[in-house]
């Protein structure tokens, strides 16, 4: 439903009648871009092309910067939707995996991500949750089976710190502490317990 509410807007565009609207080309003939033009600047709605033709951008446009929402494509599928205020990215951000279930979700400032971020399986399943602080991790940082179970969990990413490491039926295989991204030593282990990712062995 969301890809015919874009490919709606994009005809709509690109057939509207302006004595202001402005067609830009690639080398080898294809459209490249088609707006509005305002005393040299991009205006309102333009929609940009790959050289062969598949649709790459619909953005809002206000004195020649994003301004408002901006969706990216691939392949003609909305890959992404983000949200511009002066030409700077700002508020919540979505990424899309092809078959249009949300890859990713969080915010953003200042053209970072900042704020709550959720990463998710292609089956609509949790992935990762943590936060980001000027285009930084920080904070918890939380790993997901496909099944929902935690598979791992720490207060600070594996900077530093206790990590703990769960098997896909939710039992506790490792609990280990972190300096500087490096494991220092373990505090708790279950023989059962798969074996480690391969960044902290």
């Amino acid at each position: 439903m969301r890809d015919k509410i874009i490919t709606i807007l994009i005809i709509t565009i690109l057939c509207a009648c302006s004595d202001n609207k402005e067609t830009l080309y690639h080398q080898n003939g294809n459209i490249k871009a088609i707006g509005e033009m305002v005393d040299g600047k991009r205006e309102n709605e333009w929609v940009y092309f790959f050289e062969n033709g598949d649709t790459l951008e619909v953005s809002n446009f206000s004195n020649d910067r994003r301004h408002g929402k901006s969706y990216g494509f691939n392949n003609n599928v909305v890959k992404s939707l983000s949200k511009y205020n002066n030409g700077v990215m700002e508020g919540e951000r979505i990424m899309y995996y092809p078959n249009n279930q949300i890859l990713a979700i969080g915010g953003m400032k200042d053209n970072k991500q900042h704020g709550k971020w959720k990463v998710y399986y292609d089956n609509g399943q949790i992935q990762n949750e943590f936060s980001m602080e000027d285009g930084n991790q920080v904070g918890a940082f939380t790993t997901y089976y496909r099944n929902g179970q935690i598979e791992s969990k720490s207060n600070d990413g594996i900077a530093n710190g206790i990590a703990e490491y769960y098997d896909s039926l939710g039992n506790l295989g490792w609990k280990i502490r972190f300096e500087n991204a490096q494991p220092k030593d373990t505090i708790e282990y279950n023989f059962s317990a798969p074996p480690l990712p391969e960044n902290v062995n």
